[in-house]
C-alpha cells in the first residue's frame, strides 16, 4: 500500500488538494511561528530544517497562488509537513515546558522522508503526542520522563522514543524505561515508528478506512517482531507498556482533501500482570480511544 510517487506530477494539485483560504492559512502559521520564535529570540537560519521546511512551503504557496507553476509530490508532502510543524508548534506556545522541544526543532534537521536521526524529529514526535493528548481533555505537562498526564489524581509518565531501525527497537525502549525508573513514576514508553515506513513513500488508497487498517496492521506487525525483546520490561513491571503510534502522508482518492497526514495508534501490553496496571492502562486507553493488543 504504500507507493513510491515523488516525482511524480500533480497537476495543480489535481484540484482537490487545499482550497486558496487553505494556502494562506498555511502561509499565516509560518508567519507566526516566524514571529512567536523572533519574540523569544530563537533565531533559526535560513537553511537550517525549520528554515528549509518553512521557506519551501512559503515559496511553493506564493508560486501557485500566482498561477506561475504546478507541483510535484514531493511539493505537496513539504507543504504538509510545513503545515504540521507549524501548527505543532503554535498549540504548544502557551506552554513553558514545551519551549524546550521548540527549540530543539528550531535547531536541529527535521527531513521527513530521509529516515535520519534528529534531536529535532525526537522533539517534534513529544510535541505532537502532547498536542494531541490535551486536545483530549488531558492535563498534561513537560516534565521528566518527556511528559507527565495527570488523571484520577494519579501523575503517569511518558517516555517519547522514536524509532529509526528495527535493530534500535530494544536500546530506544531500554532507555525508555530507564527515564520512568529516574523519574520514579508509573507509565509507559510511547514509540513513533514514522521513520520505519519505506524511505520515499506515501501511503496509498481508496478510502480513510483502508488506510487506518493498513497502518494499525502495521502496527501490530511491530510488536509480533519486536515482543519477545521488550515483554520483559512490562512483566518486571518496569513499564505498563507501549503506545505505538505511526504518521505518514497519505493520498487517499476518496478522502475530501486527498492529500493529508494520517496517524495510527495502539496500546500494547501484557494482560493479568498486576490489577493497579490494568486500571492505568484502562484509563489511559479510555482517553486516547486506541486499538489495544
Amino acid at each position: 500500500m504504500f507507493a513510491k510517487k515523488i516525482f511524480e506530477d500533480v497537476p495543480g494539485f489535481g484540484g482537490s488538494f487545499y482550497r486558496e483560504t487553505q494556502y494562506e492559512e498555511i502561509l499565516d502559521r509560518c508567519a507566526r511561528v516566524r514571529g512567536l520564535l523572533a519574540e523569544r529570540g530563537l533565531r533559526f537560519h535560513r537553511d537550517s530544517g525549520l528554515g528549509k521546511v518553512m521557506r519551501n512551503a512559503e515559496t511553493l504557496i506564493k508560486t501557485r497562488l500566482s498561477g506561475e507553476r504546478n507541483a510535484d509530490v514531493s511539493d505537496i508532502l513539504n507543504l504538509l509537513y510545513a503545515s504540521r510543524i507549524a501548527e505543532s508548534i503554535l498549540n504548544a506556545q502557551n506552554d513553558p515546558g514545551a519551549w524546550e522541544c521548540i527549540r530543539r526543532i528550531a535547531g536541529n534537521q527535521l527531513g521527513s522522508l530521509d529516515r535520519l536521526q534528529s534531536m529535532g524529529k525526537d522533539a517534534l514526535w513529544e510535541l505532537e503526542l502532547a498536542n494531541r493528548l490535551k486536545r483530549l481533555g488531558a492535563t498534561v505537562l513537560h516534565t521528566e520522563p518527556d511528559l507527565t498526564v495527570e488523571f484520577s489524581d494519579t501523575a503517569y509518565g511518558i517516555s517519547c522514543k522514536k524509532i529509526y531501525s528495527e535493530k534500535g527497537v530494544e536500546a530506544q525502549v531500554r532507555k525508555g524505561v530507564q527515564q520512568l525508573k529516574k523519574t520514579n513514576v508509573r507509565g509507559l514508553v510511547a514509540v513513533s515508528l514514522d521513520e520505519l515506513a519505506p524511505r520515499d513513500s506515501i501511503l496509498g488508497g481508496p478510502s480513510q478506512d483502508g488506510a487506518a487498517q493498513f497502518l494499525s496492521d502495521f502496527n501490530k506487525a511491530f510488536v509480533e517482531r519486536h515482543i519477545r525483546k521488550v515483554i520483559r520490561y512490562v512483566i518486571d513491571g518496569r513499564c505498563d507498556g507501549l503506545l505505538i503510534s505511526t504518521s505518514v502522508f497519505s493520498d487517499i482518492k476518496l478522502a475530501e482533501n486527498r492529500w493529508s497526514s494520517h496517524t495510527q495508534s495502539m496500546l500494547w501490553s501484557v494482560k493479568d500482570v498486576s490489577p493497579d496496571m490494568t486500571s492505568r492502562l484502562a484509563l489511559f486507553g479510555q482517553l486516547l480511544n486506541v486499538d489495544k493488543a
